[in-house]
């Protein structure tokens, strides 16, 4: 899957389901490097979207509010 940001920046992520012990997605790939130089922290607001209503392997986002690390 492709995160793309605001800028055209493409992330190549992995979008992986669990069902164990509830289910949920873990995302991996390049998503640790994304957020890192992003400087996304918890509590940040992101917008995400999908070019059509079906399948997609390609995310649109962008970044509302961030908090930054002084």
């Amino acid at each position: 899957m492709e995160l793309v940001d605001e800028c055209g920046n493409i992330w190549e992520c992995m979008l992986i389901y669990c069902r164990r012990p509830y289910a949920h997605f873990n995302v991996g790939g390049a998503f640790k490097r994304m957020v890192e130089a992003r400087r996304i922290l918890e509590g940040c607001h992101i917008m995400v979207g999908a070019p059509e209503v079906r399948p997609n392997e390609k995310i649109f986002f962008f970044v509302l509010s961030a908090k930054r690390i002084c």
